[in-house]
């Protein structure tokens, strides 16, 4: 359950995603509204080190289930 600034009424993570020590955060996070719009901002160089990239309506309410965010990940490591 994530709580604070980002999420002033609770939000779930996948917890499997996220170790231990990255569940604190402080710091700039990049708000998204889809993992179309995340991955558009991934591939023009929008994101930089250090930034949370937070994606909103996805998952069991707001999506297809929990789908995995393979795209976020793939787009950033062809960037590297």
């Amino acid at each position: 359950m994530l709580s604070g600034s980002l999420a002033p009424q609770g939000a779930i993570i996948k917890t499997a995603g996220v170790p231990n020590d990255m569940r604190t955060f402080k710091g700039k996070a990049r708000i998204f509204e889809s993992e179309e719009e995340t991955v558009a901002a991934i591939m023009a160089g929008k994101i930089k080190p250090g930034d949370a990239v937070i994606v909103r309506y996805e998952g069991p309410k707001g999506g297809p289930g929990m789908r995995e965010m393979l795209n976020q990940r793939v787009s950033s490591w062809t960037r590297a």
